[in-house]
């Protein structure tokens, strides 16, 4: 389509398209013009909205058709040894093998440090700020250690009840109040107990005492006062008991398109 001049890929537009080519053919017998709009719909969530997104979804492509065309190849070279009548073996294996490394080879030039050293410097002049690089924490003291970098990883790692989903909390509550945008993706509580932890930790309220309703009304007040101040913050908190990779990605990409999206929290 993109080679004929078609810039608009909606569901008419593939369905014709498909229906034109007698390769193709087949394919728009098996699904119907709606179903190709559901597709089209869920471009938006699918679609990699950078460069870099599109590289690593290209390298994943081109890795699967490498493991693909490699088991094809290895096939082929088990029905070239199982005939006895086959002559030179020995160089049409290496033929086969070499065929599918020489497509699957990568032309990406990799730069010299000379190239980039000065794109490199600007982009460490860009993140700082309030003497910090990047989003500092709510802790002064790990701030000398690490901030929150856009498109960096930070990892809290501690055994088994030793408050890493608290330090989690914490540290949402505090992106918060900097009017950011958090997507809270968290396999441990659901949203009805995870909202209880928030507001107990905002309002004050032992959580105990919030949870059985043994307040008292200047703390319910506080409590009413910390649900509605939520209401006002860019914050989504997801329940996904099992993780996979698919199940984030999707999730990011559609917070990302409502709310927006500043800092992911994985618990």
């Amino acid at each position: 389509m993109a080679r004929q001049g078609i810039g608009v890929a909606d569901a008419f537009n593939i369905f014709t398209d498909l229906n034109s080519n007698e390769a193709t053919r087949r394919y728009a017998s098996d699904i119907t013009v709606e179903k190709l709009q559901e597709l089209v719909d869920m471009s938006d969530v699918l679609a990699r909205g950078s460069v870099e997104e599109y590289k690593m979804l290209v390298d994943d492509v081109l890795d699967a058709a490498f493991r693909r065309d490699t088991i094809q190849r290895l096939d082929e070279c088990k029905t070239l040894c199982s005939n006895r009548n086959v002559k030179d073996v020995e160089q049409k294996i290496y033929s086969l093998i070499d065929d599918v490394m020489t497509e699957f080879s990568t032309n990406n030039e990799i730069p010299k440090y000379s190239d980039v050293v000065d794109e490199c410097w600007e982009e460490i002049i860009s993140r700082q700020g309030n003497g910090f690089a990047g989003i500092p924490f709510k802790f002064p003291t790990l701030n000398e250690y690490a901030t929150i970098e856009p498109g960096e990883l930070f990892i809290f790692a501690a055994e088994a009840k030793q408050g890493k989903s608290m330090m989690l909390l914490n540290c949402a509550i505090d992106l918060l109040k900097q009017d950011l945008a958090v997507l809270y993706l968290d396999s441990e509580l659901n949203t009805r107990m995870f909202t209880a932890r928030v507001l107990a930790h905002l309002s004050g309220v032992e959580y105990k005492r919030l949870t059985s309703g043994r307040y008292t009304e200047e703390e319910r007040q506080r409590i009413i006062a910390a649900k509605e101040w939520m209401k006002t913050r860019k914050f989504v908190h997801v329940y996904i008991p099992m993780f996979d990779q698919q199940t984030i990605y999707t999730a990011i990409k559609k917070v990302k398109h409502t709310v927006g999206l500043d800092v992911l929290i994985v618990d």
